[in-house]
C-alpha cells in the first residue's frame, strides 16, 4: 500500500498484505476493545420497554351521533385519520400528562434527581424524554415506548399515558362543552321565559273573553244572524258588544297566538341543542382505541450488548488500522526523505506525474501542517487555554445575561377560516398581530425591562427587533402552534407565553363581537322596519274591524247573506254586505300580508337572538396542551459551545498566524541562498 519512497498505492492486496502483516498488534487491539466493551455493556443499566399501540376516535360530537335518527349518519365507531393522529402525539406529549405521570411515580426519586440541585425539573424533564418516547407507526397508529429499569414500572407508566390521554382530552373538552352549555341553558331559559310571558299576556286576553278569534268570529256570527232572524235585539246587543272586544283585542290575540306558535317551535329546537350540550358536557366516552396494551417485558431491550461489542472491535480494529498506516508513513519518510527539487526535475525530464506523498503536499500541505502545529504546540496550546478562558468568561452572566425558554403548545378552537388557510395558520396569524404585540409592550413595560430609551427617535424599531429575537411562534409538526419566549427572568418569560394566550382569546372575542354585532344591528334594524310594518297593518285591520265591523270574510258572508235572504235586519245584513263588497279586497291583502310580515319578523328575530348570542358569549379559542412554566435552568449562552467555536476559531488563527511566519522564513532562507 506505501512503497519504499513513502507514496501511496490504493491497491486492495497491498491492503490486505500490511493487515496480514500487522495482524498480531490489530488482533490485539480488536480483543482488548471486544474485553474491554463486553465488561463495559454488563456494568451499563439493564433497561426494559414496554409499548402500548393506539389508535385515535373519529372527533365527531357524541351527541349529535347518539341522538341522530339516521344510523348511516353515525361516525361514532370510526378511526380518526392523519390529523387526529397527529393531534394524539402532541396531547401525549404534553406537560398534562408528563406533570401528572411525574407527581404519581415520584420520578424525581425514581430518576434520582435531587430537588436541591440547580436544575432539577430541566435534569428530570431530559431524562423523562429519553426514557418515554412517542411515535407514529408506519400504519398511522401511534406507540409510546417506555423504557425503565423496572419492567413492571415501564408497563405501569405506559398503560397510564394511554388512560391519561382520555383524561386529557375529556377536561379539554368539558371546558369547551361547560361554556357552549352554559350558553345554550341561558337561551334555553331566556326563552322559557319569553314564552311564559307571551302566555301571561294571552291568559289577560283570555280574561276578556277571546280564546280563539277565527272560532269565536264564526260562532259569534252565527248567534248573531240568528238573534236578528229572531229579532231578538237584547241578544244583538249583547253579541255585538262581544264582537266589539273581539275586534278591539282580535289582532293583539293572532299576534301573540302566531308568536308563541313561533317561539314554541324555537323552544322544540333548543331542547333538542340542550340536550346536546348536556350529553356533551357529561360524555365520558373514550377518545382511543388500544390495539395493544403496555405488557411487562421479560427480556431487556437494552444494552444489546451483542451490538456494543461489535460496533466496538470494529471501531477499534479500524482506528488500529488508521494508526499503524500512518505510523508506516512516517517511518518510511525518514527513512527515505525526497526533496522537492528531486522531484520537480523528475517531472521536468520525464514529463510523468505521479501522485505521491509530497507532490500532494505542495497542494494541501498537510503533513506540513502537522509538522508545524508539533513544532509551535506549546504557543497553541497557550492559544486555545487563553481562548478558552475568554470563551468561559464572555459566556459567563458577568458579560452575557443568561436568558430561561418557556413556551407553550396550542391547537386553535372555536374559530371558523376566513379563506383557505387552516386553523392553526389562523391562529399564528392572529397571535403574530401588532394588537397582540402592543398589549404585551404595555404590559410587561418591555422598553424598560430591555433598557431601550423611550426618547430615542427609533426606540419603537428597536423595541420590535428586540421583541423578535426573543418571542418566537411556529407550527409544530402535528398542526399545533407552539409559542416560545426568552428571557433574562424565568417568570417573566413564563407570564408572557400565559399573557399571549390571553391576548389572543381576547383579540378573537373582540373580532367575534365585532362582526356579530355588526349583524346584530342589521338584524335590529330590519326588526324594527317589520315591526313598524305589522303594527301599520295591524291598525288598519283594527280599523277594518272597528268602524266596519269587518271580522271574518267567509263566516259573516254566509251570516248575513242567509239573513238578507230570510228578511230579517235587512239594514244591518246589507251594510255589512256593502261593506265586505267596497273593502273586502282590501282587507284580506291586508291580512294576508299581515301574516307574511309576522312571519318574517320571527325570521329575523331567530337571527337577531343568534347575532346577540355572537356578540355577548365568552369562550376560549385554544386548547392548551402544553402550559408554560418557569424554566429553572438557562437556555442560553450554550456555553460548551460557545468555548469551543472559540477555541477553534483561535486555533484556525494561530496555525493561518504560524503559516504566514514559517512562509516568511522559508523565503527569506532561499534568498540567502
Amino acid at each position: 500500500m506505501i512503497d519504499k519512497q513513502g507514496q501511496f498505492n490504493f491497491d486492495t492486496s497491498n491492503l490486505i498484505n500490511f493487515i496480514i502483516k500487522n495482524g498480531r498488534p490489530l488482533i490485539i487491539i480488536s480483543l482488548a476493545a471486544m474485553l474491554c466493551s463486553l465488561v463495559i455493556s454488563f456494568l451499563l443499566p439493564v433497561e426494559y420497554k414496554s409499548s402500548v399501540i393506539l389508535y385515535p376516535a373519529s372527533p365527531v360530537s357524541i351527541s349529535q351521533n347518539l341522538l341522530s335518527e339516521s344510523f348511516s349518519d353515525k361516525e361514532l365507531l370510526k378511526f380518526g385519520e392523519q390529523e387526529q393522529v397527529e393531534q394524539m402525539m402532541q396531547i401525549l406529549q404534553s406537560s398534562t400528562i408528563r406533570d401528572r405521570i411525574i407527581v404519581k411515580y415520584d420520578l424525581f426519586k425514581h430518576y434520582e434527581v435531587d430537588r436541591n440541585t440547580k436544575y432539577p425539573n430541566t435534569s428530570l424533564y431530559r431524562k423523562y424524554q429519553k426514557n418515554i418516547k412517542v411515535v407514529r407507526t408506519e400504519y398511522m397508529s401511534v406507540r409510546v415506548d417506555v423504557y425503565d429499569r423496572d419492567p413492571k414500572l415501564a408497563a405501569a407508566i405506559a398503560n397510564d399515558i394511554a388512560a391519561l390521554y382520555d383524561s386529557t382530552i375529556c377536561q379539554m373538552q368539558y371546558e369547551r362543552a361547560y361554556k357552549a352549555f352554559l350558553l345554550v341553558e341561558n337561551e334555553y331559559h331566556s326563552l322559557k321565559r319569553k314564552i311564559t310571558q307571551i302566555q301571561d299576556s294571552l291568559q289577560s286576553l283570555h280574561k276578556k273573553g277571546i280564546f280563539e278569534f277565527e272560532s269565536q268570529s264564526e260562532v259569534f256570527n252565527d248567534q248573531l244572524a240568528v238573534a236578528l232572524a229572531q229579532g231578538n235585539m237584547r241578544g244583538v246587543a249583547d253579541i255585538e258588544k262581544r264582537l266589539e272586544v273581539l275586534a278591539e283585542y282580535g289582532s293583539q290575540y293572532t299576534k301573540l297566538r302566531d308568536q308563541l306558535q313561533e317561539e314554541v317551535k324555537k323552544l322544540s329546537k333548543l331542547e333538542s341543542k340542550y340536550a346536546e350540550a348536556k350529553l356533551d358536557l357529561n360524555q365520558d366516552l373514550p377518545n382511543k382505541y388500544v390495539v395493544s396494551k403496555g405488557e411487562v417485558p421479560e427480556k431487556k431491550a437494552y444494552p444489546i450488548r451483542w451490538l456494543i461489542v461489535m460496533l466496538s472491535t470494529i471501531s477499534a480494529f479500524l482506528f488500529g488500522l488508521i494508526y499503524l498506516l500512518l505510523a508506516d508513513t512516517v517511518v518510511k519518510k525518514k527513512k527515505n526523505p525526497v526533496k522537492l527539487n528531486s522531484i520537480i526535475k523528475r517531472i521536468k525530464e520525464t514529463g510523468n506525474f505521479e501522485i505521491n506523498y509530497n507532490t500532494m503536499e505542495q497542494y494541501f500541505r498537510t503533513q506540513k501542517l502537522f509538522e508545524l502545529s508539533l513544532k509551535w504546540k506549546w504557543h497553541l496550546i497557550i492559544v486555545a487555554v487563553a481562548a478558552a478562558a475568554i470563551g468561559v468568561f464572555v459566556s459567563s452572566p458577568l458579560v452575557i445575561k443568561p436568558k430561561y425558554k418557556s413556551y407553550a403548545v396550542a391547537y386553535p378552537a372555536n374559530i371558523s377560516t376566513f379563506s383557505e388557510e387552516s386553523e392553526t395558520e389562523q391562529m399564528l396569524e392572529v397571535i403574530k398581530s401588532l394588537d397582540i404585540r402592543f398589549r404585551i409592550f404595555e404590559a410587561f413595560d418591555l422598553a424598560k425591562h430591555y433598557d431601550i430609551n423611550t426618547e430615542h427617535p427609533y426606540y419603537l424599531t428597536m423595541l420590535n427587533k428586540k421583541f423578535e429575537s426573543n418571542v418566537s411562534f411556529q407550527k409544530t409538526p402535528n398542526e399545533a402552534v407552539e409559542i416560545v419566549v426568552m428571557d433574562t427572568d424565568p417568570q417573566v418569560a413564563s407570564d408572557m407565553v400565559d399573557s399571549i394566550l390571553s391576548f389572543y382569546t381576547q383579540k378573537m372575542l373582540q373580532m367575534l363581537h365585532s362582526k356579530a354585532f355588526e349583524i346584530l344591528m342589521i338584524k335590529e334594524l330590519s326588526m324594527q322596519r317589520k315591526q313598524k310594518e305589522i303594527d301599520s297593518l295591524t291598525n288598519t285591520i283594527n280599523e277594518y274591524r272597528q268602524k266596519n265591523n269587518l271580522l271574518d270574510y267567509k263566516t259573516q258572508v254566509k251570516v248575513y247573506s242567509e239573513a238578507a235572504s230570510s228578511g230579517k235586519s235587512l239594514d244591518e245584513a246589507r251594510k255589512v254586505l256593502d261593506s265586505w263588497k267596497e273593502l273586502g279586497a282590501d282587507y284580506q291583502r291586508t291580512d294576508s300580508t299581515l301574516w307574511f310580515a309576522i312571519r318574517d319578523f320571527h325570521s329575523l328575530k331567530q337571527d337577531f337572538d343568534e347575532a346577540y348570542m355572537h356578540s355577548t358569549k365568552e369562550v376560549t379559542f385554544a386548547h392548551v396542551i402544553t402550559h408554560p412554566y418557569p424554566a429553572d435552568k438557562k437556555s442560553y449562552p450554550v456555553r460548551w459551545l460557545f468555548v469551543l467555536f472559540s477555541v477553534l476559531g483561535a486555533l484556525f488563527a494561530a496555525v493561518l498566524g504560524i503559516a504566514i511566519i514559517e512562509s516568511r522564513r522559508e523565503k527569506r532562507k532561499h534568498g540567502a541562498e
